[in-house]
């Protein structure tokens, strides 16, 4: 099992999930996408989940350009 996930790791095969996306998770969900990760975020905030899906960041700073540019790559859901 060790060595699969490692491989995964590796080939960026592997898909992230994380859990709440405020000033921690939302951050660290997109450092993931940007290095070619598919990522999944994931928050109990349906409005929150909307601003984002519609690529609006409601951290100040965070910008909501590097939200979308993570959005149109296609790694963060």
């Amino acid at each position: 099992m060790k060595t699969l996930i490692r491989a995964k790791l590796e080939d960026k095969s592997a898909v992230i999930a994380i859990i709440g996306l405020g000033y921690v998770g939302l951050p660290l969900a997109l450092a993931f996408s940007e290095q070619g990760f598919k990522t999944i975020g994931y928050d109990t905030s349906a409005e929150k989940i909307g601003r984002l899906q519609n690529g609006v960041s409601d951290i100040l700073d965070f910008s909501s350009e590097r939200l979308n540019r993570n959005l149109l790559a296609g790694n963060f859901w």
